[in-house]
């Protein structure tokens, strides 16, 4: 008899890389074994924060649908921050749709802190997710909580959390879909080294190291792509003087994500606030691209994501020299792009992630 498994997450249909963690387990789960409900809203009105969430991206919704899960939209008026521990949802219908009697698992995805609706759910087992240290909330029906680095696990720890319930590295990325079609054409960058990354459409995220590096080696056989991200990354491209540098809009096509990396030769990747694992950049190694980023005061697991398929690097100094490297010398960029692939194999591949995360399912509702 299948398994009947509930992912919930707000927003939990954008392209963002905590919803597409989810999306990426509950489609790829075997469909003899689990049936998969994923439940998903859009942005809700905030009090207490300034934080902006995205809108469902359709490809995204479509991929979930191809992929044999059925989406539940609700709806939420308001989401309460005002408190510091504890996340209230205002004028939902999420109970109207969902009844925790009809599942043998709940799948979350959150910060950590005690929130709706995880909080009322008290008999069904949880597995849990935590992709940002914001708090601690650990009720007795979660049975694993998955982190995607020792750098949240550490916070996690410090603050008193329980180690034994935590599993650290399954991070499924599909497999390519996309292996041949890219940009380059297009924007008449055929002969061109490219650097380049993509992004959420957030201000609070962006970050000026990429571009104010790559500006100190420019020249006229180089090019910088990004796809999405803030509005300030073209106003600092336009500020620097950049010749050829292309902002690309998400959603140009099918798989567009996969098109975008296909046309870079490095993954030049920067972060206000850091990451706490990185998927676009594991997303990166997939395709074999060396990584660049940079340190920061906030979140530092994208170091541990990297490890030697590329560098993070803790000055502007050392980031320009690592991007002269990479176009210069073959040997140096080989070596990268062979570990990139070769990491993204062994860690990241959903193939393998994927049997291991339905075995702990499978002890969950055992």
């Amino acid at each position: 008899m299948k398994k009947r498994v509930a992912f919930i997450k707000y927003c939990g249909a954008s392209a963002g890389g905590t919803e597409k963690y989810l999306q990426t387990i509950a489609a790829n789960l075997d469909k003899s074994k689990f049936d998969v409900d994923y439940y998903f809203s859009g942005p809700a009105e905030l009090i207490g924060s300034d934080y902006k969430h995205p809108f469902p991206n359709e490809q995204r919704l479509e991929y979930l649908n191809e992929n044999g899960v059925n989406l539940i939209k609700f709806n939420v008026e308001k989401i309460d921050y005002s408190e510091p521990e504890n996340i209230h949802w205002i004028n939902t219908n999420f109970w109207d749709k969902f009844n925790e009697e009809n599942y043998d698992l709940i799948q979350s995805a959150r910060s950590g802190k005690n929130e709706d609706p995880f909080s009322q759910i008290k008999n069904t087992p949880i597995i849990d997710s935590v992709h940002i240290f914001w708090g601690i909330y650990d009720q007795e029906n979660i049975f694993k909580i998955f982190m995607h680095s020792k750098d949240i696990k550490n916070k996690w720890i410090e603050h008193g959390g329980n180690d034994k319930k935590i599993v650290l590295g399954l991070n499924p990325i599909d497999e390519k879909k996309e292996n041949i079609k890219n940009l380059r054409k297009q924007f008449n960058l055929e002969n061109k080294f490219i650097f380049g990354m993509h992004q959420r459409e957030a201000d609070l995220i962006y970050s000026d190291v990429p571009l104010n590096c790559y500006s100190k080696i420019e020249n006229k056989n180089t090019a910088f792509l990004i796809m999405g991200g803030s509005k300030k990354y073209q106003e600092q491209a336009k500020a620097l003087n950049l010749m050829n540098f292309h902002h690309i809009n998400f959603d140009f096509e099918k798989n567009s994500e996969e098109i975008f990396l296909n046309t870079l030769d490095v993954f030049t990747h920067g972060r206000k606030d850091g990451e706490t694992f990185g998927l676009a950049i594991a997303e990166a190694m997939r395709n074999s691209l060396p990584i660049v980023s940079h340190k920061n005061v906030y979140n530092n697991g994208h170091v541990e994501t990297v490890e030697n398929a590329g560098k993070v690097v803790g000055s502007h100094r050392m980031y320009v020299l690592e991007l002269l490297k990479l176009m210069r010398i073959k040997r140096y960029y080989s070596y990268r792009m062979k570990n990139s692939k070769r990491l993204y194999i062994e860690k990241f591949s959903s193939n393998k992630v994927i049997k291991k995360i339905e075995n702990i399912y499978l002890q969950a509702i055992l």
